[in-house]
């Protein structure tokens, strides 16, 4: 009789749709530390890899599937954070209007979503990428043994293992835009305006537009945009 794997652990019946599975990464006293003989070694696990020594500053891994092996696999594997399409969009755009002069604005903003960072990662063998300003400012390093350091320790190989999606790389995608201003001043037949397009995100992600989700952030910036106009009206 053929044997099949318990994969109940994986199941998402009443999950959000679109959100992720990623690793759980460990945030304790020590995150960054691994002492040999903690973990069984083996291939395939998240220890080893391509380019992974084993030391300081790796990331480490919740074992959620049970059997309290030691051993990080697909297994372990579960949803969290919020789906990339958000489960909330809201805007909110008024025009006043005050004698001969016009003010109009518009919010808009998304909540409830999420995205990973990806993509990015320095060095490499195949792919030589530089180093982000965030992460030259901010690894682990010998020198800067940061248990809170926003990125792990620099290899001269891409790490599988410290760049596999997990929710050290989640980031809260929720945004709130100014997206659009204008002021306007008419006398008679002629209005005179100013205006901008893309003045202002309010975000808890720093890196770039939270709107152009997740990866490395290397798609077409969002611009910001200066208009000054003229509208004539013939009677």
């Amino acid at each position: 009789m053929a044997e099949f794997k318990d994969v109940s652990h994986e199941r998402h019946a009443g999950e959000k749709i679109g959100r992720p599975d990623k690793y759980e990464y460990v945030e304790h006293e020590k995150p960054w530390r691994y002492q040999e003989g903690e973990y069984t070694v083996t291939r395939g696990s998240a220890w080893s890899g391509p380019g992974c020594h084993l030391g300081c500053g790796l990331l480490l891994y919740t074992d959620k599937d049970g059997k309290l092996d030691g051993k990080i696999t697909t297994d372990d594997v579960v949803a969290m954070g919020y789906p990339t399409v958000p489960e909330i969009v809201y805007g909110f755009g008024p025009t006043m209007t005050y004698r001969n002069v016009d003010f109009s604005f518009f919010l808009q903003g998304a909540a409830r979503t999420s995205l990973m960072m990806s993509g990015f990662h320095p060095f490499g063998a195949q792919y030589n990428r530089n180093v982000l300003q965030f992460v030259a400012d901010d690894h682990w390093s010998p020198t800067n043994q940061n248990i809170r350091a926003a990125y792990p320790r620099l290899t001269k190989y891409e790490n599988n293992h410290n760049s596999r999606a997990s929710d050290f790389w989640l980031r809260d995608a929720s945004f709130l835009k100014l997206k659009n201003v204008e002021v306007g001043w008419r006398i008679r037949n002629v209005r005179v305006y100013a205006n901008a397009v893309n003045v202002l995100t309010f975000s808890r992600f720093k890196h770039w537009d939270p709107e152009m989700g997740g990866g490395a952030g290397m798609q077409y910036p969002t611009q910001r945009t200066f208009n000054l106009g003229l509208q004539v009206t013939f009677k």
